[in-house]
């Protein structure tokens, strides 16, 4: 019976399929699934993802304090168990020397190389998001955002344009989270000598799952310094600015400055971006008025901006990511939970393999556990003669 456990093992092991400390720790081995059955499902569950990391509002420490702490990512295993990774404040060394701003609250993550990032573009894989409203600063003092309904959920999108909970709060962190501001998964085979900026996402092949910090671009509250996407050093990528101006033309007649962007939600592929935005109060009332482009960004808008090229709604799940789609409604009309804001808080994308790469790889697997088992038999008949 060990004989076949390993063998099943070897087979998860080259299909990616990684465990949690948590679960390999728990107890004795058994099943670390469940897992995916990718011609049926194609969602992975998170603890088959490797390299998730989030932020929360405020920033704060993964297990075992869960303190605040500004400029913090969280590394998650999907079942709970947390534990730091990198803190931007810390690691802040921007080369024109910029003192870091302050308040320091992590809104937005992301990989320089998104493993997912042109898949998702082009509706191929799911997409993963979450909702909730940002923090504000008064007097130069943070406040956390309000609390909205099921804001420290993360949900899923496939491109056929079913919606679903990917992970609840307790599969977050089993001290529940306040919400999910920033989201970064899949990660690099975990190599201490490479610097975190150089850093790109790929899938990790071995487990058990370790925390890696992969997470090299990031975006702030508010979009201090004019700045909406910084490097892991704190050196600035997009200016907000540029984002204002390059929107604009998506949105005629209303007024949208530098100062009202806030970038939210974060994937990237060096010079390309998927994002979001905080809420814009396009005809300056004083409010915000959900799904009526005429008159403000409701946050549910998702950008797809390519170098050298204008920006362009997502078009994912069969509908456009624009003002008009209604976030609460589609989302309520699949899983019954109501989002309390239409406003896109982070953004990012899972994948299983292709039936006949798993096929291919379960077969590998099966095989070269099957040779280790003959020369184990074969060794075992010779020392009994």
């Amino acid at each position: 019976m060990k004989i076949t456990h390993k063998l099943l093992f070897s087979s998860w092991l080259l299909l990616g399929v990684t465990v949690a400390p948590s679960q390999v720790l728990a107890g004795p081995f058994n099943s670390p699934g469940p897992f995916v059955n990718p011609v049926v499902d194609g969602v992975p569950s998170p603890p088959q993802v490797p390299g998730k990391e989030y932020s929360e509002d405020p920033d704060r420490n993964g297990n075992p304090l869960h303190t605040p702490n500004p400029g913090q990512v969280i590394a998650w295993d999907g079942t709970g168990g947390t534990t730091n990774t990198s803190n931007f404040l810390t690691l802040w060394n921007p080369t024109s020397g910029t003192a870091a701003p302050d308040p320091f609250q992590v809104d937005a993550l992301a990989n320089r190389e998104d493993l997912l990032f042109y898949d998702v573009i082009a509706n191929k894989v799911t997409l993963v998001f979450s909702t909730g409203l940002l923090g504000t600063v008064i007097n130069g003092v943070y406040q956390p955002g309000p609390r909205t309904n099921f804001d420290n959920y993360i949900f899923y999108e496939r491109p056929a344009g079913k919606i679903g909970v990917w992970a609840t709060p307790a599969e977050i962190n089993q001290v529940e989270p306040n919400n999910v501001e920033g989201l970064e998964l899949w990660a690099p085979v975990q190599d201490p000598t490479v610097p975190l900026e150089d850093r790109v996402n790929s899938v990790l092949l071995n487990g058990p799952e370790l925390p890696v910090d992969d997470a090299n671009r990031y975006s702030l509250l508010g979009d201090p310094l004019g700045c909406s996407v910084f490097k892991s050093n704190g050196d600035c990528l997009f200016l907000k600015a540029d984002i204002a101006a390059a929107i604009t033309p998506l949105f005629p007649g209303l007024d949208i400055t530098d100062a009202k962007i806030d970038l939210d939600g974060l994937m990237t592929w060096e010079n390309d971006i998927l994002f979001s935005l905080k809420p814009i109060d396009g005809n300056n009332d004083g409010s915000i008025t959900d799904n009526n482009p005429l008159l403000d960004l409701d946050g549910g808008e998702i950008f797809v901006w390519r170098f050298g090229q204008a920006p362009q709604f997502l078009n994912h799940g069969g509908h456009v990511w624009d003002t008009v789609f209604n976030v609460k409604d589609t989302v309520e009309f699949w899983t019954g939970l109501r989002p309390g804001t239409e406003n896109i808080d982070a953004l990012e994308a899972v994948a299983t393999p292709e039936p006949s790469t798993f096929l291919s790889l379960l077969t590998l697997g099966t095989l070269g556990a099957a040779s280790t088992l003959k020369r184990k038999l074969k060794s075992s008949k010779s020392d009994e003669n």
